[in-house]
């Protein structure tokens, strides 16, 4: 295992699948914790390339190795660390396993000394080869994703933070991602309870981050509904305008949340 500095890197491919990916909280915060505990082995992440199809792929050189944790470490890591049994794991792992391609190995060894193995797939492997941009993590940071949004929030967040002009979309794949898979149906049913769920992490995470977030939720179409929802972040280091950061379409609904004096007027 390799010398932990508290931080770890998620490329753009994998930030976008963690966006995209219709799991609860949970299911999202356990596979952000594996991503992360896998960047603490030596093997570290071999090269793989997916197929035109995006269902298959080859490793270029090596498989990934199989590797364990203890469920207590699990709980040390912000998953559900008030409990002292692996329950909290099932639902998660029931999810992890349906995503075809992602884990060639994922188990529960339940018990006193009760360990998680897994061994990750061709899928996560070929997301993680391409480095060219990336989010770096704390891994104190994991332990604060509580709600559906947060591991979205949290990567989409670190990935920008230090771009001119930080912005990102919720519930499309960003183009510089080259996803070869098509992102599950984001239609939103219940528009007020997304609502109120998205101005919780917004303001959860521009408090955590110090930066003001800006949100559109955009109305396109002949009829009422959210078709997107587009997210502007700024703090003293970014170059948007006052203009350049509240303009959007009157139709729109706006979410601004967080402080940041040096936008200029």
């Amino acid at each position: 295992m390799v010398q932990d500095n508290g931080r770890f890197q998620i490329s753009l491919p994998m930030v976008e699948y963690l966006k995209l990916q219709p799991f609860a909280g949970p299911t999202k915060k356990l596979l952000l914790v594996l991503i992360y505990l896998q960047e603490l082995e030596e093997e570290c992440w071999p090269t793989a390339r997916l197929n035109e199809r995006g269902d298959g792929g080859r490793f270029e050189e090596r498989r990934l190795e199989q590797h364990f944790c203890h469920v207590s470490h699990l709980h040390s890591l912000g998953l559900a660390p008030k409990s002292r049994s692996s329950g909290f794991l099932e639902k998660p792992l029931d999810d992890l396993l349906n995503v075809s391609g992602f884990f060639d190995e994922l188990v529960l060894k339940p018990g006193k000394n009760g360990y998680l193995s897994w061994q990750f797939g061709i899928f996560p492997a070929a997301l993680m080869t391409d480095m060219d941009i990336y989010a770096l993590i704390k891994s104190k940071d994991i332990a604060l994703c509580t709600g559906d949004l947060d591991v979205a929030m949290l990567t989409q967040i670190m990935l920008r933070y230090k771009m001119r002009f930080p912005a990102f979309s919720l519930l499309t794949a960003d183009p510089k991602s080259n996803l070869l898979f098509d992102p599950n149906d984001t239609l939103i049913l219940n528009q007020r309870a997304f609502i109120a769920k998205l101005k919780r992490a917004l303001k959860k995470w521009a408090d955590l981050k110090s930066c003001r977030l800006v949100a559109e939720l955009e109305q396109n179409g002949s009829a009422p509904g959210i078709t997107s929802v587009n997210i502007r972040i700024a703090h003293k280091d970014t170059r948007w305008s006052a203009n350049q950061l509240s303009k959007f379409h009157p139709r729109s609904i706006v979410i601004d949340v967080g402080s940041d004096t040096s936008v200029p007027e």
